[in-house]
């Protein structure tokens, strides 16, 4: 049986899946796992582990930037299903009475409100 989300997670993965899978993908992929791999690909290179590649630097780099984006995009897409996947399931608890979190202040918000009485931060779309 898969995890499933605290109603918190689920709360701000309702927030973040709204900007869409290409954006989570770019940011938590490509940028944050695939950058992190070419900067390590680089720094091999240039103590020169790879042998020969140092003479060609310039098309060495521009395949570990291809690289980069292939691992990074793999791995942000991977990501996406599997926190896709937990959201759908639903929060653990589906007891309306559950305690609730505010993903700004995180002070607890009060039972059935959406709105956080101490920043005015809401789950929901404001109109």
């Amino acid at each position: 049986m898969e995890e499933r989300m605290s109603n918190t997670e689920h709360a701000a993965w309702t927030q973040s899946r709204k900007r869409g899978g290409a954006y989570y993908v770019l940011r938590h992929g490509v940028l944050t796992k695939g950058v992190v791999f070419a900067i390590l690909m680089s720094v091999v290179q240039w103590f020169g582990l790879l042998g020969s590649a140092v003479n060609k630097p310039a098309e060495v780099a521009l395949r570990f930037v291809a690289l980069a984006l292939l691992y990074g995009g793999i791995n942000g897409w991977l990501e996406w299903r599997s926190e896709e996947s937990m959201y759908r399931q639903g929060p653990e608890s589906d007891d309306p009475d559950a305690e609730s979190v505010c993903l700004a202040c995180h002070a607890v918000l009060p039972q059935g409100q959406s709105r956080c009485p101490s920043c005015g931060w809401s789950y929901e779309n404001d109109p």
